[in-house]
């Protein structure tokens, strides 16, 4: 697996946007600002991003317990 992001795509950005606004109403997914998901990117490409990523999505099973 890749350590860092590839800069984002069309596809990427289609991909990230339906994290987003993925079911809800269009009328209120036109609303959300861009900048939201962009930012989830840029943030995501940082050193040592996917790693912290990868590492809460490993232990969920903890997360869920606390609830």
């Amino acid at each position: 697996m890749p350590k860092t992001l590839r800069p984002p795509t069309p596809t990427s950005r289609r991909r990230e946007r339906a994290q987003y606004v993925g079911g809800m109403p269009d009328d209120i997914a036109a609303r959300m600002n861009p900048k939201d998901w962009e930012e989830d990117w840029r943030v995501m490409s940082l050193p040592g991003g996917l790693e912290l990523q990868r590492a809460l999505v490993r232990d969920y099973q903890h997360h869920v317990a606390r609830f």
